[in-house]
């Protein structure tokens, strides 16, 4: 009987392997359309900046400076004792910052400062050199990956030693480019004000290359940066906004609690009656009607109805009370997964249930052959038997996706799955959940970039400005020219410039772009010989979807 039972699991095996060469042939028909450009999510957001560093190293005083208040004097003991985000606009746009506190008490909300900025802004006295602090975020910045702009503080003063602290910060890790590295360094003065615009253009000039699309479209998600209850408003939380618009009357869920959207505010620095359609991403606000605090650092995101929030967060409790009975063996075992699918944003967890244990086994091994390079499959639980609440709950606490063999979703559970959004798969064709797989594991990849013109311009005129520098004077005769985009000038047929725009406006106006049939002015970067008649083509990349390489068993016969 065992012997019969083995043939029978081999030649499901078997059949499940032919079946995958049909799953190839499926894959390729839907490919075409899967590798369409991402052009609705073209539109940019606010760069998303920390200030960071040791305690007393000026990070509060420069940003003073930078959004002309006094915030230094005003806190207890002249130090940062939480996360205070504004909005500060430079030649027409906006950059948002968050200043963390610098000493070791407040380690963790440094942390999260440096998971949910775009760019850091590394603040070191150059009186002081490296201190323990600074030591940590240095190593944040490098275990993250986080772009970085160094701020080498207090040179007005007579024990600045400008050069020895930048040998520190090589020693340390950070490659700066006047050693050979990539990562920008201002010297500046915070108090005196002293290059605080050659760390502006830094700012901006790191925002261009990180091409930080708007994801308005998307699903509501974004972060609790910092809590803190009022008299007659309850609790009031911070949030930044990381995609989709922040609406009066959302429900919003964070872990145990929930909040239906009472008012929403623009904290400082930016005008609320800009956003009369939702908050937008990459931007702070103060959300009011929260049930109770939620936790600084965790993230929210929208549900569709306040029964549905209560229903999340009591089916959570309960989760956490029968954790055992969830096949996870303990709570370290829960958080290791917690923590790795929050850090890891390559991996595809999987729920998966099938209908006998052949079937179980067979697509497990088909699931966990081949070869991934980029991305990987982690599958977190595997049983026999149908989709129970359960699994769900489980799927939607650690963000899985829960895949069924031979198997039904209850439509009492369909409920459930629509409102929490939990992703789940149900198929009685073996190839069915391998395509499904493969399109989920691709849209985890980084995609591959294409260039395209957006638009074209003639030159009209020159102009001569101050320090023997040229201003081109221009008309866009097709597309539309952004000062974010890639430039090439041409004469006749030969290229005569790659490069960058320093400046471009309309008539007296610094604009970001100019639509076709308008006049602008335009000067570039490191480039002076422009004559009449030359062709300026702007180019700008544009993500495109990356196919997955995976060399499943059985595909390549």
């Amino acid at each position: 009987m065992l012997q019969t039972n083995k043939l029978a699991q081999f030649y499901q095996i078997i059949i499940f392997r032919r079946l995958l060469s049909i799953a190839k042939i499926n894959q390729e028909i839907k490919k075409s359309s899967k590798l369409n450009l991402i052009e609705t999510h073209k539109l940019l957001r606010p760069p998303i900046v920390s200030v960071m560093g040791h305690v007393d190293h000026g990070k509060t005083t420069l940003l003073d400076s930078l959004r002309n208040t006094n915030v230094a004097e005003n806190e207890p003991g002249l130090i940062t004792q939480h996360v205070s985000s504004f909005v500060v606009n430079f030649e027409g746009r906006d950059v948002t910052f968050i200043d963390t506190p610098g000493h070791a008490a407040f380690a963790g909300i440094r942390g999260r400062g440096a998971k949910i900025n775009d760019i850091t802004i590394l603040v070191v006295d150059t009186n002081e050199g490296i201190k323990p602090q600074t030591q940590e975020v240095i190593d944040l910045i490098l275990k993250y990956e986080i772009p970085t702009i160094v701020a080498l503080n207090k040179i007005d003063r007579k024990t600045s030693k400008l050069e020895a602290t930048e040998e520190e910060l090589v020693d340390a890790g950070i490659e700066l480019e006047n050693y050979g590295g990539s990562v920008m360094s201002v010297p500046i003065s915070g108090l005196k004000r002293l290059n605080l615009d050659k760390l502006v253009r830094c700012i901006l000039k790191l925002a261009d290359r990180l091409e930080l699309h708007s994801l308005e479209d998307f699903q509501l998600k974004g972060r609790i940066l910092e809590v803190n209850t009022q008299f007659s408003r309850g609790t009031v939380a911070t949030v930044l906004v990381e995609r989709g618009l922040l609406k009066l009357g959302s429900i919003l869920q964070s872990d145990l609690t929930w909040c239906k959207v009472k008012q929403f505010q623009a904290t400082e620095g930016f005008d609320h009656s800009l956003f009369v359609n939702g908050g937008k991403p990459g931007y702070p606000f103060r959300v009011i009607g929260w049930k109770s605090p939620p936790t600084p650092g965790a993230i929210f995101k929208e549900i569709s109805s306040e029964k549905m929030a209560k229903l999340s967060i009591k089916q959570l409790q309960t989760l956490e009370k029968t954790e055992k009975s969830l096949n996870v063996k303990d709570s370290s075992e829960k958080e290791k997964i917690t923590r790795k699918f929050a850090d890891d944003s390559k991996t595809l967890y999987l729920v998966v249930k099938a209908d006998t244990a052949g079937s179980l086994e067979a697509l497990l091994n088909l699931l966990t052959s081949g070869k991934l390079e980029e991305v990987k499959i982690e599958i977190v639980r595997s049983e026999v038997g149908a989709i129970l609440q359960s699994d769900l709950i489980y799927a939607d606490s650690i963000r899985a996706h829960v895949i069924g063999f031979n198997v039904k979703l209850d439509e009492d559970l369909k409920v459930l799955q629509k409102n929490l959004k939990i992703p789940v798969f149900v198929h009685n064709i073996v190839y069915g959940i391998v395509d499904y797989v493969k399109n989920e594991l691709e849209d985890l990849l980084e995609p591959v970039y294409e260039e395209r013109i957006v638009g074209e311009a003639n030159i009209l005129k020159l102009f001569k400005i101050p320090n023997n520098l040229q201003a081109s004077g221009g008309i866009v005769i097709s597309g539309r020219i952004e000062r974010s985009g890639k430039f090439r000038v041409f004469r006749r047929n030969d290229l005569i410039f790659e490069g960058k725009v320093k400046v471009l406006q309309h008539k007296k106006t610094v604009i970001q772009k100019i639509e076709k049939g308008n006049e602008f002015g335009v000067s570039f970067t490191d480039f002076n010989n422009c004559l009449e008649d030359d062709r300026i083509f702007c180019y700008q990349n544009f993500p495109v979807r990356k196919s997955l390489v995976w060399d499943i068993a059985g595909e390549s016969n």
